[in-house]
């Protein structure tokens, strides 16, 4: 395992962190996404609950404007 970035503030370390097959994006002790580092997988989800956030893209009819609270990793908004 890697650390690629890191960023240290008064509430949290923010880490960027690589290991074989996946990268993180770490609040602290807490995975706030990930990504599979396989350029062939990129479209998959790491955990189910960021592929129910990602369904958003099936909606019909297809929504005209969706509100974002807390970006996190962008992951819905990389997928729209």
């Amino acid at each position: 395992m890697a650390v690629l970035a890191s960023l240290r503030s008064e509430l949290a370390t923010v880490l960027v962190v690589e290991t074989e097959d996946h990268r993180f994006l770490l609040s602290d002790d807490v995975v706030i996404g990930c990504e599979h580092r396989q350029a062939s997988l990129r479209d998959q989800m790491c955990f189910s609950a960021m592929a129910l956030m990602a369904a958003i893209i099936f909606l019909v009819p297809e929504p005209s404007r969706v509100l974002c609270l807390g970006l996190g990793a962008g992951t819905v908004p990389a997928r729209t």
